[in-house]
């Protein structure tokens, strides 16, 4: 075995090595974003139902529901009523499960809004009263 071998050997270690590295990095992406945006990740609010914290859990779920609407929409995004309503219908989906889990459901003050509300809402959110 010459010393090129043993070069290409070191090298293909090295690169299934880093490609391990990446991959366990990619998974703490949801982690990394809940700590950015101030809200728990899923795993988190599932550890939580798990321990039976129903209210805690709760908590949680709503303000990070809450949160998701508030930065749904921005002018510039091009989004209609429409469209928001249909992207509230997929995040309440997103989140039944666990509210199922508790035995609890979406508050309806969340469940009821609509897309007009959110885009409504944004102009105070952003100070723009156009």
């Amino acid at each position: 075995m010459g010393i090129a071998d043993f070069i290409i050997v070191i090298a293909a270690v090295l690169s299934i090595v880093l490609f391990f590295l990446v991959w366990g990095m990619s998974n703490d992406v949801d982690r990394i974003m809940s700590k950015l945006t101030n809200s728990a990740g899923k795993e988190d609010i599932t550890i939580l139902i798990i321990e039976g914290k129903y209210d805690e859990a709760e908590a949680i779920l709503n303000k990070t529901i809450a949160g998701r609407i508030a930065r749904m929409y921005k002018p510039k995004s091009g989004l209609t009523v429409e469209r928001i309503e249909k992207l509230l219908g997929y995040l309440f989906k997103e989140y039944e499960p666990y509210y199922e889990k508790m035995g609890k459901s979406i508050p309806e003050k969340l469940k009821n809004t609509t897309g007009a509300d959110v885009m409504e809402w944004y102009k105070y959110y952003d100070g723009n009263f156009e």
